[in-house]
């Protein structure tokens, strides 16, 4: 395939085309991922931004991402991207997530970097 049309291809067509979609729900992204299991796709063509395929996913189906929001995993599963496992949180509700699954030791940042603990 020419590199000309891999860099007319959408940020869609190169997210989806790299998904498996599991019996449990999750789509999971198989190209590039972190060390934390989260995908990573170039934005657009010509493009050397890197963005998270949870974002991405959360952007080609419901638009931009308000600024200020994150995208929260309602499956708890870094390199999960179905649209319908995902909903925007603030850092508070992100950190309070995290601590409902047991992910953290009962303490998250807050914005003014003080350790609270979570309720």
């Amino acid at each position: 395939m020419s590199n000309l049309l891999k860099q007319r291809r959408t940020l869609g067509e190169r997210l989806w085309r790299r998904v498996e979609r599991r019996p449990d729900g999750c789509w999971v992204f198989t190209g590039y991922q972190t060390k934390k299991g989260y995908g990573k796709i170039h934005r657009g063509p010509g493009s050397r931004e890197l963005v998270r395929v949870h974002r991405a996913a959360w952007e080609v189906t419901y638009g931009p991402i308000p600024e200020g929001l994150f995208v929260l995993h309602h499956c708890d599963n870094p390199p999960c991207c179905n649209p319908e496992h995902l909903f925007l949180g603030t850092n508070s509700d992100n950190m309070r997530d995290m601590v409902a699954k047991g992910r953290g030791n009962g303490q998250y940042r807050s914005g003014n970097g003080q350790y609270r603990k979570s309720s």
